[in-house]
């Protein structure tokens, strides 16, 4: 575990932090673009486009994170399977 020294924080509780952070705001984008959804659905005063465009940012923030996730997971192993 790698210590900065600036504030005594590690490596991996910063990177900890960074993606409960990261999660938390995919998950609230996605439970907007449920909200909007509900909301027209039921007939609210709600643009369509709206919708669509809050259904767009959940779906890319999810599809960006899964990216970046597979891409750690890929360094993760290389790391993992060098010869030492």
């Amino acid at each position: 575990i790698i210590n900065d020294g600036a504030d005594g924080q590690t490596f991996s509780s910063q990177l900890s932090k960074a993606v409960t952070a990261a999660i938390t705001e995919v998950n609230t984008l996605q439970n907007i673009s449920s909200n909007s959804q509900n909301e027209f659905q039921m007939g609210g005063d709600i643009p369509l486009t709206e919708v669509v465009m809050n259904m767009q940012k959940a779906s890319l923030a999810f599809e960006a994170t899964v990216q970046i996730r597979n891409k750690v997971l890929t360094a993760y192993q290389e790391i993992i399977n060098m010869p030492i």
